[in-house]
Order: C-alpha cells, then sequence, then structure tokens
C-alpha cells in the first residue's frame, strides 16, 4: 500500500482521537470518569447492582484501573460504594444523584457538540462517514483476531 496513504490514515486517526477528547466538557470529569459513569448506569439501569468487575469487563480495563476511577468518582459524590452484609468483599457501585445530573448535563454537552457537527457535515455526508467507521472497525476487529503472535 501506498506510504502517503498510511501515514495520511494514521494522522487523520489521531487528529480524530483529538477532536473526540474536545468534545468533552471540562467541567472536572476526564473521559475515563465519564465513561466509567455511563457504564455504571446502564449496567445498573436494569436495577442491578454493578461490581468493580462487571466494569472492568465490560470496559475492558483492568480492575486497579476501575478501581483508581471509582475512588476519584467517589470523592467527588458523583458514585458510592456499598458493601453487603453477607459478604463484606463484595462491593456494588451505585450512581448518585450528583452522578446522575453531571452525566446527563456532559451527554447533553456531547449531543450538542456532535449535533453542530452533523448540520455542517449534513446528514448524507454523516451517514457515509459512519458507515465507513462501522466498515474500518469490522475490518480492524477482523484484521486483530487473525494475528499470529
Amino acid at each position: 500500500m501506498n506510504v502517503e496513504k498510511l501515514e495520511k490514515l494514521l494522522q487523520l486517526m489521531q487528529m480524530f482521537h483529538r477532536i473526540g477528547v474536545k468534545l468533552l466538557p471540562t467541567d472536572g470529569l476526564n473521559r475515563s470518569e465519564l465513561m466509567m459513569l455511563k457504564t455504571t448506569k446502564t449496567l445498573g439501569s436494569s436495577n442491578e447492582q454493578v461490581t468493580i468487575s462487571q466494569l472492568s469487563e465490560h470496559l475492558s480495563i483492568s480492575k486497579p484501573a476501575v478501581s483508581q476511577v471509582v475512588n476519584s468518582l467517589e470523592e467527588k459524590d458523583l458514585v458510592k460504594r456499598i458493601t453487603t452484609r453477607a459478604d463484606r468483599r463484595v462491593v456494588f457501585i451505585q450512581i448518585t444523584s450528583n452522578g446522575e445530573s453531571m452525566l446527563k448535563k456532559n451527554i447533553e454537552a456531547v449531543q450538542l457538540s456532535l449535533s453542530n457537527i452533523i448540520k455542517q457535515m449534513g446528514e448524507h455526508d454523516t451517514d457515509e462517514f459512519i458507515r465507513l467507521m462501522e466498515k474500518m472497525l469490522r475490518v480492524a476487529n477482523s484484521t486483530d483476531s487473525h494475528k499470529s503472535d
């Protein structure tokens, strides 16, 4: 493949990542914290108790990394830990009302930013961009699964 195309693709992917980071509001939550809040809410939405292990598995990050982000969110009163009397080793993570408010505010801000981008790109180009990104992810995931170590 043409080296220039490879370099251009890599450059665009890096720029796209930076734009994604810029879309997040800067009101005290970083990307990891926002994803942890969103995942905690999603997993807990069916009135299920959410554990560190479940968050770790769902987000594909280590349990110590999840604990570190949960600690930060807990300090900000956005989540709380709940232990059971039956087994004190089992700890559940629950989003607080402050966490719900912060998550809603952040999601609305990201949606507004993306809506503005869609308006400028137009519906057709946005649909095409989504189609191509989905294809790229499928191909990349397929390529990853066929790698031999």
